[in-house]
């Protein structure tokens, strides 16, 4: 079992991994570049979920502990919530706009595809 966290900084931040088994805490070095996270999420698939202020979205491997997509970015505003389904992720601007109600067509809601290849599309 893991736990990830963020602490964030002036700048950017320092995104962090806890093996609860081993008792290893590991800071994942890469997440340093990318804009300050704004929200987690782990989708039950063995993904870890970023948000970022910037707007952008990227996915981790809770295995490898490394990007398995390029940032893709989906809004000017920080992403608030992400929701995902077994096949399909929902992101918002706006905690409240992802529930079952909305609509990929809807501008706060940015519907996300996460392809076996790694390949993050949005829809």
């Amino acid at each position: 079992m893991q736990v990830w966290w963020y602490i964030a900084g002036a700048v950017g931040g320092n995104l962090y991994m806890h093996n609860l088994a081993t008792d290893a805490v590991i800071e994942l070095e890469d997440a340093r570049r990318e804009p300050p996270v704004s929200f987690m999420h782990h989708d039950g698939q063995g993904h870890v979920w970023l948000g970022h202020k910037g707007g952008m979205v990227r996915v981790w491997s809770e295995s490898s502990l490394t990007p398995v997509t390029q940032p893709i970015k989906c809004f000017h505003a920080e992403i608030r919530c992400i929701a995902c389904s077994v096949w399909r992720a929902h992101a918002s601007s706006e905690a409240w706009h992802v529930d079952k109600h909305s609509k990929a067509g809807d501008k706060r809601l940015c519907v996300l595809l996460l392809h076996y290849s790694g390949q993050l599309h949005k829809c």
